[in-house]
C-alpha cells in the first residue's frame, strides 16, 4: 500500500511539474511528434559534428550546404573564402539594409528618432500561428518602458530580437521606392546584397504554397514570390480586404526548408564588404557609419572571446534547415576590424536541430577571431565553383 501511495504521489508531482511545461509548449511538442521521421534525416552527421573540427569537416565536404567568409582591414590578414561563388538564402541577415536606411533618413531629417510610435502600428504585422511568442515578448517590453516606444528604441529592440512585425513596420516607414533606390546604390558600390521583403506577406504566400511541394515543383521563383508578398502586405497596410487570411497554418519541417530557401538571398563576399565598411567608417558617409556602428555594437557574452577583442557586434538568424550569422570584432592586439559571415542552409532537420541546440555556429564565429587551429582548418577548405 505504501508503494502504491508513493507511486501515486510521484506521478502527481511529475504531472504538476511537467504538465504546465507541456501546455505552454504544446504546439512545439505536437509539431516535433508529427515530424519525427524528418528528425532522422541527417542523423549520420550528428555524431561527427559534436566538435568544431567535425563541423568544419562537414562544411568542407558539403559546399552545397554552407559558405564562409572572414575578412579584415588588416593587409596581413589571410581571408577565408569558402563556397562564395553564389548567393545563398540567409533569412533576415539583410535587415542591415533597413537599419542603414533608417540611419540615413534620420540624419537627413526625414525621420525623427525621438518621435513616439503607436504600438498598434507594430502589432498589426504579427501573424496568427507564427508570432505568438514575438507578440508576448513585445508586450512585455512595452510594459517595461511604460510609454509608446520611440523610433530609436524600436531600432534597438529590433536589433536585439529580430522581431518580424518591427521589420515590416520599418519596411513601410522607409517605403518600397526608397529601399529600391538604396539597394541599387549599395549594389553599385559593393555588389548584390539582396533587398528586404515584408515578412508578413512573404510568410503568408509561402505557407499557402508550400504544402505538398518540393523545391523542384514550387510554383513561383523568388522574384514572383517577393512581388506577391509586397502586394499582399500593401493591401494589409491599407486594410482593404487582403485576399489572404491573417494567420498561417503549420507546415512540415521539409516544407519549412523549402520556404526558407525562398527568403532573400545574400552574396556572402558582398555582404561581408558592406559590414567591414560600416565598422571601418567607410559606409555611405562617416556619419552614417558611426551612428549605425553605435547601435549595432553589443557585448560578446563569451569569456573566451572577450580578452581578444575591443568591440563586438553580431546578428544570428535561424529557421528550419538554415543557420545564418555575421560577427564583427575590433581585435585587441592590432586594433584592426574583422568580419565573418557564415551561412548553413538546406540542412537535414536532424542535423539542424543538433547544430542549433548546441550553438555551434556562434562558437565557430567567435573562434575565427582568436583560435589558430580553427583558423588554419578553415583556410584549408577548398570548394569547387558551383553551378
Amino acid at each position: 500500500m505504501r508503494l502504491v501511495r508513493f507511486l501515486l504521489f510521484f506521478l502527481g508531482a511529475a504531472l504538476l511539474v511537467i504538465g504546465p511545461i507541456f501546455l505552454l509548449n504544446k504546439d512545439s511538442f505536437i509539431r516535433v511528434f508529427q515530424n519525427r521521421e524528418a528528425l532522422l534525416d541527417g542523423r549520420e552527421w550528428v555524431a561527427k559534428t559534436h566538435s568544431l573540427g567535425g563541423l568544419i569537416s562537414f562544411i568542407g565536404d558539403h559546399p552545397e550546404h554552407g559558405t564562409i567568409v572572414s575578412v579584415s582591414s588588416d593587409p596581413a590578414h589571410t581571408p577565408i573564402r569558402f563556397a562564395t561563388q553564389q548567393a545563398v538564402p540567409a533569412g533576415t541577415l539583410n535587415r542591415i539594409v533597413l537599419l542603414a536606411g533608417l540611419t540615413e533618413q534620420t540624419l537627413s531629417g526625414n525621420l525623427e528618432t525621438s518621435a513616439p510610435v503607436s504600438p498598434e502600428k507594430i502589432t498589426r504585422w504579427y501573424l496568427n500561428g507564427a508570432d505568438e511568442n514575438h507578440l508576448r515578448r513585445f508586450n512585455r517590453w512595452l510594459n517595461s518602458i511604460e510609454s509608446d516606444p520611440t523610433l530609436r528604441e524600436l531600432m534597438l529592440y529590433y536589433i536585439r530580437t529580430n522581431d518580424p512585425a518591427v521589420h515590416d513596420y520599418f519596411f513601410f516607414v522607409l517605403g518600397e521606392d526608397y529601399l529600391a533606390g538604396l539597394v541599387q546604390r549599395l549594389d553599385e558600390e559593393y555588389g548584390s546584397i539582396g533587398q528586404p521583403v515584408p515578412l508578413w506577406g512573404l510568410r503568408q504566400i509561402l505557407s499557402q504554397k508550400a504544402p505538398g511541394m518540393t523545391s523542384e515543383s514550387f510554383p513561383m521563383d523568388r522574384d514572383t514570390v517577393f512581388k506577391h508578398a509586397l502586394k499582399h502586405s500593401q493591401q494589409h497596410l491599407k486594410g482593404d480586404g487582403d485576399a489572404l487570411s491573417t494567420g498561417i497554418e503549420p507546415v512540415s519541417f521539409q516544407e519549412q526548408r523549402i520556404m526558407h530557401a525562398l527568403f532573400p538571398h545574400i552574396h556572402p563576399e558582398h555582404f561581408a564588404a558592406v559590414l567591414l565598411a560600416i565598422f571601418s567608417g567607410d559606409f555611405m558617409s562617416p556619419e552614417i557609419s558611426e551612428k549605425l556602428k553605435n547601435v549595432l555594437l553589443t557585448d560578446a557574452e563569451d569569456r573566451l572571446l572577450e580578452p581578444h577583442i575591443q568591440q563586438y557586434a553580431a546578428h544570428f538568424d535561424e529557421g528550419m534547415g538554415y543557420l545564418a550569422g555575421w560577427t564583427y570584432a575590433r581585435l585587441a592586439d592590432s586594433g584592426h576590424h574583422q568580419v565573418q559571415v557564415i551561412v548553413l542552409y538546406n540542412l537535414p532537420p536532424g542535423l539542424w536541430f543538433h547544430m542549433n541546440s548546441n550553438f555551434m555556429i556562434r562558437d565557430y564565429h567567435h573562434r575565427l577571431f582568436y583560435d589558430s587551429s580553427a583558423i588554419e582548418r578553415s583556410l584549408q577548405l577548398k570548394s569547387e565553383p558551383m553551378p
